[in-house]
């Protein structure tokens, strides 16, 4: 089953083009880790939930320790690096009082 083109060459059918082995494409492309800079494995789309979640629970703990009577900047820093243990130290201290 083959077309001519108007100006009288031969042309494979379309059917023809899709089959032919040289002419497959993957349907998706897959990223060997091993082969591939570590970068790369590092923005998968797990990775950037999890990063996007422990942003969040920054910014809920610093206003968490505001309301404590803390500081909001120092406790969002050390949520970044501590997290859920951060969550707890905030809750689990008394909150700051006066001393006169």
């Amino acid at each position: 089953m083959s077309r001519t083109s108007s100006q009288g060459r031969h042309r494979p059918a379309p059917r023809q083009l899709l089959a032919h082995p040289s002419r497959r494409r993957p349907a998706m492309q897959v990223c060997d880790v091993r082969q591939e800079s570590k970068s790369a494995y590092f923005m998968t789309p797990q990775n950037t939930e999890y990063a996007v979640g422990w942003f969040t629970l920054s910014l809920i703990n610093a206003g968490l320790a505001q309301s404590k009577g803390r500081g909001r900047l120092t406790w969002w820093l050390a949520s970044l690096f501590l997290g859920p243990i951060a969550t707890f130290l905030i809750v689990a201290t008394d909150e700051k009082t006066d001393r006169k």
